[in-house]
């Protein structure tokens, strides 16, 4: 298990020094991490931090990379944007008897991915592709997986069908048809996007793969060295693939 020694801010004038591990992204500027003296969880945001190094080697340590924080926003796009859309209207009836469906096709999209930490890999391949902003306001938080073809209407959370939006702009957009919400400069814009979308995050998790070699199965997929060897040596993280992997090891 990594522990890093981590300087932060605690208020404007006080710097605190703690020993810390579990590591995981909260949003684009926060992590959370356990100190294992007092066993609490410390919610921090990135910019505070003014080092960390490994508690044995002494080795400097990127907090970013190791925790696979989702990317800083880009630059926005530049296309017209509607001065205004329509707002979020209730669901039909049978729109809400869709419960159950929608919470199958989450976890069928999910499935896919095989782990927590493969996700956030490809989560973060997907929100680079929108440049980590909102595709219908431009902002860069609260991001959310909305469906571009609406559920209600046969669209399913797959690769070629997710929009990056906020809170409030996936909150209107809600069950609207693509047409009814985006300019047509805006469509045009998304129909090349979600074709690369199918690329970028088209993965399907190989089970005999993973049992061959997860380890090296890991590094094929290109999740960063450092959150790696942390998902993969402490239990404490809420990625840990420690007992995955001794179970795999054990099919072998």
């Amino acid at each position: 298990m990594r522990t890093l020694t981590v300087r932060y801010r605690e208020t404007r004038r006080k710097v605190v020094q703690e020993k810390m591990t579990a590591f995981v992204p909260y949003g684009a500027e926060q992590f959370s991490a356990l100190a294992p003296e007092d066993r609490h969880m410390h919610l921090i945001r990135f910019d505070q931090v003014e080092s960390a190094f490994d508690s044995k080697t002494g080795e400097l340590i990127s907090l970013r990379e190791l925790c696979g924080a989702q990317p800083l926003p880009g630059a926005p796009f530049n296309v017209h944007r509607p001065q205004s859309r329509p707002k979020g209207r209730k669901r039909s009836l049978q729109a809400k008897d869709a419960k159950q469906a929608r919470r199958q096709d989450r976890e069928a999209f999910l499935d896919r991915y095989g782990y927590g930490v493969i996700w956030n890999h490809f989560r973060n391949e997907l929100i680079s592709l929108f440049r980590g902003r909102c595709f219908a306001c431009g902002c860069s938080g609260d991001l959310q997986l909305d469906h571009h073809i609406p559920f209600s209407a046969g669209g399913r959370r797959e690769p070629g069908n997710i929009v990056m939006l906020c809170y409030k702009c996936n909150a209107q957009k809600w069950d609207y048809d693509p047409s009814e919400y985006y300019s047509a400069k805006e469509l045009e814009l998304l129909t090349g996007l979600l074709e690369e979308e199918r690329k970028v995050i088209g993965f399907v998790f190989c089970n005999d793969r993973w049992l061959d070699d997860p380890i090296a199965y890991l590094h094929e997929i290109g999740i960063n060295p450092l959150l790696l060897c942390e998902v993969t040596t402490n239990p404490d993280h809420q990625w840990t693939l420690v007992d995955a992997i001794a179970r795999a090891e054990h099919l072998r």
